[in-house]
């Protein structure tokens, strides 16, 4: 345990447990002064640098935890819980949902019961044999033949093969795949490092931040920063409160762009993974973890196998044809990721750090679904059912029909806003929210 954690775990052996209201749990919202409340207690987390996820634990601070806690950790990490308890709740739920959230509580319980939780060897070898695949006729291509063509379209199955990496990385370290942590981190190391040329201890530092708090803006007051995904400034904003940090003309013409600067993102992505791991952070800095196969030499390794298999690809072939052959190999997986990224929540509502609602109401109002068909699963890795997968982060990416099939009916029941769209919909649904935000530039004073 870190200098910090000892430090903690000291203040709460000499800390009496006793009621705590609401307005005395929210006022402990920040890095040195953080206490979450789950299941009806409450918890000091203050300064705990060594917390195995990073700093998503403050994102909740001074606020409820329960559902975001339940949804990303195993029934072995509850018990530790109790050295940092304080205290409980003087009060019930203050908000009009909790009827709502016991009932997705109640789905949790019936899919864990009914084994849904449990990923099926099968499938998961057939995905990931089938995406590695497309790699395997990549290289066939070049190796085969000296075409332009030919060359061509081994980019386009290289593209697909990267962007069907990033879902398969997803699904290993949300830990879908797995019951074992630590295996689910190496297969997650070797389909993202090795494979697709991204970190994963730098995406599960953003990721991570983004499912705990989806679509909401920045606060200075409050213990930690917004949702990275929606953090796009200078060049998309998403919302009015963004755009002000910075309004130009380019962004009345935003919902233009997005089509030129998503061929940019695969790279871009690729580029802060190699500033992250070695040593020049982006923001989403390096936090205190100890997950030891996605650190260190490891990460380093990972990232180094990817650049130094794709050169050697580049190499089986003449340089007019690798200038062509990477950029619809780049390009291409950039669209591909970018705008199933954006269909999942870009468009939706967004919140304020400090007022949230509760968290089933949050991931769900966030969010948007698109309609289930077999090519839109295969697209999205799954994440057609974003909502589902927002609910339960670690459930199988084949059984979130069976989660969306309980918790559709739920939300209408009680009231709750979920929005299901075809693809091209819910694209367009994007791109016209950039094109409604871009117009309030002459809102703002003349740059």
């Amino acid at each position: 345990m870190g200098k910090g954690g000892r430090a903690v775990a000291g203040r709460k052996a000499a800390t009496a447990k006793r009621s705590i209201t609401w307005k005395e749990l929210a006022q402990h919202n920040t890095k040195e002064d953080a206490w979450i409340a789950w299941g009806g207690k409450v918890y000091d987390v203050s300064g705990w640098s060594r917390h195995p996820g990073g700093d998503v634990i403050f994102t909740h601070a001074g606020k409820d935890a329960t559902g975001v806690f339940e949804g990303f950790h195993p029934e072995s990490a509850y018990a530790m819980m109790d050295t940092y308890c304080i205290g409980e709740l003087s009060e019930g739920p203050q908000h009009k949902w909790e009827a709502f959230e016991a009932d997705v509580r109640e789905v949790r319980a019936k899919l864990q019961r009914e084994g849904y939780f449990d990923a099926d060897p099968v499938w998961y070898t057939i995905k990931t044999l089938s995406t590695v695949a497309f790699a395997v006729v990549a290289w066939w291509l070049v190796l085969s033949y000296d075409s332009f063509v030919m060359h061509m379209l081994s980019a386009a199955f290289l593209a697909v093969f990267l962007q069907q990496c990033g879902w398969l990385a997803h699904d290993y370290v949300h830990h879908q795949v797995f019951k074992w942590r630590l295996l689910g981190d190496a297969m997650g190391w070797l389909v993202g490092n090795v494979f697709q040329g991204f970190s994963v201890e730098w995406w599960k530092n953003k990721h991570n931040t983004h499912h705990s708090i989806p679509n909401t803006h920045e606060s200075a007051e409050e213990a930690h920063d917004g949702d990275p995904d929606i953090d796009t400034m200078p060049l998309l904003a998403w919302s009015r409160k963004l755009l002000a940090k910075g309004p130009s003309k380019f962004h009345r013409f935003q919902h233009l762009a997005f089509w030129v600067l998503v061929m940019g993102a695969r790279l871009a992505w690729a580029h802060q993974s190699l500033l992250y791991v070695f040593g020049f952070s982006m923001g989403w800095g390096r936090p205190g973890r100890t997950r030891p196969l996605a650190m260190g030499a490891f990460e380093h390794a990972g990232l180094l196998l990817h650049w130094a298999w794709y050169g050697a690809l580049m190499l089986c072939m003449p340089w007019t044809h690798a200038l062509a052959y990477t950029f619809i190999a780049q390009a291409g997986c950039g669209v591909m990721l970018a705008v199933a990224f954006a269909v999942g929540h870009n468009g939706m509502t967004i919140y304020e750090h400090a007022n949230p609602p509760p968290f089933s109401v949050y991931q769900i109002t966030t969010t948007r679904n698109v309609h289930d068909v077999a090519l839109n699963g295969w697209f999205m890795g799954g994440l057609h059912y974003q909502i589902e997968h927002h609910l339960f982060p670690s459930l199988p990416r084949h059984s979130l029909a069976k989660a969306a099939s309980l918790v559709k009916p739920l939300a209408e029941k009680h009231g709750v806003p979920y929005h299901c769209t075809g693809l091209w919909e819910g694209t367009m649904e994007v791109v016209g929210a950039l094109h409604e935000v871009g117009q309030a530039v002459v809102d703002f004073p003349a740059m």
